[in-house]
């Protein structure tokens, strides 16, 4: 076993202490708490305005008619926010499309643009989107 350390004047040395130490400021329970509530009320304003997966169902009595639809996304007040086009060959358009897109939660104006073999159809509905599924009758004349 070696000798402990002296020191000549006042005889054995003793270890060092340990340095305290810190990784940073420590939060409080209350300081955790407040913190936490401030998520979740960030988290309830902007959730509503935040873009989530919508889906459009529309409906196409006379399908078998249809080779192309169109259906556009407009805000209430008039702006284009999205767009898609379906082509379809003779007589393979389903009797129910589907269009899934990311919007917020509101209020849209759809247009929905079918073309058949007769002619071309236009109708605009206004649709509230809430994460399930909207469905829209598009009437189609074969």
């Amino acid at each position: 076993m070696p000798p402990e350390p002296t020191d000549a004047a006042d005889g054995p040395v003793a270890p060092p202490k340990a340095a305290a130490t810190t990784d940073g400021p420590r939060l409080g329970k209350r300081s955790f708490l407040l913190f936490v509530g401030l998520g979740v009320a960030a988290l309830l304003a902007l959730g509503p305005k935040l873009p989530r997966d919508q889906r459009l169902r529309v409906k196409l009595p006379g399908h078998a008619a249809v080779r192309e639809a169109r259906i556009a996304w407009f805000s209430t007040d008039g702006e284009p926010l999205r767009e898609a086009t379906f082509t379809y060959a003779p007589g393979g358009a389903p009797e129910a499309l589907i269009h899934e897109l990311r919007l917020p939660d509101g209020d849209y104006d759809v247009e929905v643009e079918i073309v058949t073999l007769e002619g071309r159809t236009v109708s605009r509905k206004r649709v509230t989107v809430s994460g399930a599924t909207t469905t829209l009758d598009v009437s189609v004349r074969p």
